[in-house]
């Protein structure tokens, strides 16, 4: 069954990623999809990290730091507790097109096959520069 406007759990790992955390978070909550769960797994970062995090703490659904093994580690501590029915893993530093969950979910539900799994490309840049997009497309 395909829920109208199903939840979409985000899971961004980071460790030690300042850099790019606010761009990440910022933007997840830009998105023009309001059926959204925010999750943060932090590997126990050091270098202020925790402040970004802390400074969105209302708009994240939940977050933890602590050590870890890894991107792989964080984002399966992720999955333990996400309530969506629709699962995003993201590292600190990426960022969603905007308004890219909506496009998809569109999509996703005017094609409507039952699916389980849906991969997509992603574009590559540095700085404003884009570089390339990447990946397929497939269902």
């Amino acid at each position: 069954m395909i829920i109208e406007t199903p939840k979409v759990s985000i899971i961004v790992s980071v460790y030690n990623a300042i850099q790019g955390l606010e761009s990440t978070i910022q933007s997840v909550l830009n998105q023009e999809y309001d059926n959204i769960e925010l999750i943060i797994i932090d590997g126990g970062s050091t270098d202020g990290s925790l402040n970004i995090i802390e400074k969105y703490n209302e708009s994240i659904g939940y977050w933890i730091s602590e050590n870890d093994t890894g991107i792989y580690d964080a984002w399966n501590k992720g999955l333990k507790v996400v309530n969506g029915e629709w699962i995003l893993f993201l590292g600190s530093g990426d960022t969603l097109k905007v308004n890219g969950i909506k496009l998809l979910i569109d999509k996703v539900l005017e094609v409507n096959r039952g699916l389980d799994i849906v991969s997509g490309k992603i574009s590559l840049f540095m700085g404003d520069q884009y570089i390339e997009s990447v990946g397929k497309a497939w269902n």
